[in-house]
């Protein structure tokens, strides 16, 4: 999770499906470093439930170290999202989506 990001990136190919590839800008880091981004995809997660969670258009960044999923993108895709006691929780139209920390692995 990353309020910072502008966007859901992944350095793993393994995850994205349907992928396209192109030329897709770069990312700039803190460092002033610039990263290109190859591939836009969707991934699925699975959630605690059991059931499929879909992050839409998620920037390949192979360069990237970590996965992140940016709160402002989830925003903008008009999911309400909340952090307290150990867990993050994502709200879409009334019905809870997805319980977060453990299921999206962001090492």
């Amino acid at each position: 999770m990353d309020s910072g990001v502008s966007f859901h990136t992944t350095p793993s190919k393994d995850l994205l499906s349907n992928y396209i590839s192109g030329r897709f800008g770069k990312v700039y880091l803190a460092d002033e470093k610039s990263l290109d981004i190859v591939r836009r995809s969707d991934i699925d997660i699975k959630t605690s439930s059991g059931s499929l969670w879909t992050l839409h258009n998620v920037r390949h960044i192979p360069a990237l170290k970590r996965n992140l999923i940016s709160i402002g993108q989830l925003d903008d895709e008009g999911h309400y999202t909340t952090f307290g006691n150990g867990a993050w929780k994502v709200m879409e139209a009334c019905l809870w989506s997805f319980y977060g920390g453990w299921i999206f692995v962001l090492q």
